[in-house]
């Protein structure tokens, strides 16, 4: 792990700005489908939005704790390599379950198209950051 410093370029690097990009958009989401009722229901009663809703509120939360222990020199670079991987998968299924859902449930609902495009940001900064990662691994 190395010595713990602050490290302020961080914030500046393009990992730190996915990394912040991945937590605003993360947010977003989770407000987006937790603010609205879906039928009735909250964001956690109907499979297809609360594994979304869960998804978004699990990964922004792991990724609040990856910025702080970046920002403090501490990354676990591989692990969070493996980490951009599986969740970039995880958004993916959760594209393809809300666009489901918009065509099952809610084909008129403008939210939920806003919430497949911000999935669809998501995957692409994941993707995005694994390929960071590959580049800062391989320079080691």
């Amino acid at each position: 792990m190395g010595d713990v410093r602050l490290n302020t370029g961080y914030i500046q690097s393009q990992r730190g700005l996915v990394k912040i990009f991945q937590i605003v958009f993360g947010f977003i989401v989770c407000c987006m489908l937790c603010a609205a009722w879906h039928g009735g229901r909250s964001c956690f009663a109907e499979f297809r939005v609360s594994f979304v809703s869960a998804l978004c509120f699990v990964v922004t939360t792991i990724n609040v704790v990856l910025f702080i222990m970046n920002f403090l020199n501490m990354g676990p670079t591989k692990l969070e390599r493996i980490y951009s991987l599986v969740v970039s998968v995880f958004f993916f299924v959760g594209a393809i379950l809300i666009l489901w859902f918009i065509i099952d449930a809610y084909s008129s609902k403008v939210l939920l198209i806003f919430v497949f495009l911000f999935l669809l940001i998501q995957i692409g900064l994941y993707v995005y950051d694994l390929k960071l990662l590959h580049a800062q691994i391989g320079a080691k």
